[in-house]
């Protein structure tokens, strides 16, 4: 795959491809395609893993998010398949459509930043949140993960988290810390998501109670990526207006019409047989050939090692 195709709810930089290559040493054809050919090989060879056969952009995006990385790109491949097999419950092959409420919902903003960064918008409007809403959450955004590994090509994310109406700290005490790790850990130790800002639009009092809380999950090094704004017009110092919704103080459509195209997309039938299948790709921790990875990554649920993200 030399170019990136046009796609319904993703837009790129013109020259994404070629500096995203440039940048992880993969822009000589010959290296690309022997470092995916390791990777195939590799998987072949994996007793445990119940499923051998990938796309070759999967693996390709596999390997730009491993930052060019062979071996990192094994073990994001053996993450993703063991969350599979352990945490099945986050992962479904169904329309979601129905489900969905305006309680809690992330958003991939269409436009990329000039760094071929993808900001991500996360917005809270009630704290009046169930257990099964934040369940629905996790599912939505794994299976919007699911989509941009197969069709985005990406340096990194920037993260919006958006809860102006609610009060931070009521939302905090609401969730299950036990499934708030379990899901950032699919993402950063999975889908190997590079968090390259964060950016919470909240009352900045609590800023040390969250600081806090994170040290609980992730590196200091992603900590110190956070910033903390009383206001969205704080984000056009960080990031270009046209990349940003109006409700964001930018110039791009609405946060509910791109939620609602996102929506149309991720509940195609395509879609969702492309997650039936890739729900398909687990383990069989009986075949596995090493230490289980149970043992080594895991633990006992909730007891989940600290993430170390670059």
């Amino acid at each position: 795959m030399d170019y990136l195709p046009t796609n319904p709810v993703l837009q790129f930089n013109v020259d994404t491809m070629e500096e995203i290559r440039k940048l992880y040493d993969l822009d000589n054809p010959a290296r690309l395609e022997e470092a995916l050919q390791i990777l195939e090989d590799w998987i072949e060879k994996q007793n445990h893993f119940t499923e051998k056969k990938f796309d070759k952009a999967y693996l390709e995006r596999v390997l730009i998010v491993a930052k060019g990385s062979v071996e990192r790109a094994k073990s994001l491949m053996d993450n993703m398949c063991t969350f599979r097999t352990l945490l099945p419950k986050y992962f479904i092959a169904s329309n979601l459509r129905e489900e969905l409420n305006s309680i809690l919902w992330a958003v991939p903003l269409p436009k990329m930043t000039k760094d071929h960064d993808r900001v991500y918008v996360v917005k809270v409007n009630t704290v009046d949140i169930q257990p099964q809403d934040f369940i629905t959450y996790c599912r939505w955004n794994i299976i919007t993960c699911e989509y941009l590994k197969l069709h985005d090509y990406i340096r990194g994310i920037i993260l919006i988290q958006d809860s102006r109406d609610i009060k931070l700290l009521d939302l905090i005490m609401k969730l299950s810390l036990t499934e708030l790790q379990e899901i950032m850990t699919i993402i950063l130790k999975g889908f190997g998501a590079s968090l390259k800002q964060i950016h919470f639009i909240n009352d900045t009092k609590l800023l040390d109670y969250i600081l806090l809380l994170g040290k609980q999950f992730v590196s200091n090094k992603l900590l110190s990526r956070i910033k903390y704004h009383a206001n969205a017009e704080a984000l056009l110092e960080y990031i270009d207006p046209s990349i940003l919704p109006v409700e964001l103080g930018g110039t791009e459509r609405s946060l509910n019409t791109i939620r609602d195209e996102w929506i149309d997309v991720l509940s195609s039938e395509d879609h969702i047989k492309y997650m039936r299948t890739m729900n398909e790709a687990r383990t069989d921790e009986t075949q596995r050939l090493e230490e289980s990875f149970n043992s080594l990554h895991m633990g006992t649920p909730g007891s989940f090692r600290n993430l170390v993200v670059d």
